[in-house]
């Protein structure tokens, strides 16, 4: 039997893969920059990966994040997004995607051992966004930060 905990981190990171997926899925259709569309489609993709890895944990354990309520999330949060320029969304990213790591890997020290692949995946995916992010604010608009998510992508199931 899953700890309450777990219960909770499979909720919080379901409903906010699901939150990242539309909001950057939205965000993208958004903004003009070419570069800038394909790096949030990317990770769009990546979270929608995640996702779904999640999803059949989340039914297991009847984790049903309110469609309304997640979706209420996305509108707040994408008007937040459209008022920054790239640069102060790079420098928001550096500052708040890191501490996502240590909340997953919670989660995954807490899986028991059928789950242990998605919740690492969970990981897994934050620790990519994190290596873009510091890839892209180093080096605005260049291409390797990109690279980066196409390949986990690419190696995605």
């Amino acid at each position: 039997m899953e700890s309450q905990a777990y219960r909770d981190g499979i909720r919080d990171a379901y409903q906010g893969e699901l939150v990242g997926e539309k909001l950057y899925r939205d965000h993208a259709g958004r903004v003009s920059d070419l570069g800038q569309r394909d790096k949030l489609a990317a990770i769009a993709d990546i979270e929608r990966v995640t996702h779904r890895r999640l999803q059949p944990i989340a039914e297991r354990l009847q984790v049903r994040p309110s469609t309304t309520d997640w979706h209420a999330i996305v509108e707040r949060r994408l008007g937040d997004l459209e008022k920054l320029n790239w640069r102060d969304f790079l420098q928001k990213a550096l500052q708040e995607w890191p501490s996502f790591i240590d909340r997953f890997e919670a989660v995954h020290r807490l899986a028991p051992p059928g789950d242990a692949p998605s919740t690492w995946a969970l990981v897994e995916h934050e620790l990519v966004l994190v290596e873009f992010i510091r890839l892209e604010s180093a080096d605005p608009g260049g291409a390797g930060s990109l690279s980066v998510l196409q390949r986990f992508l690419a190696k995605a199931p």
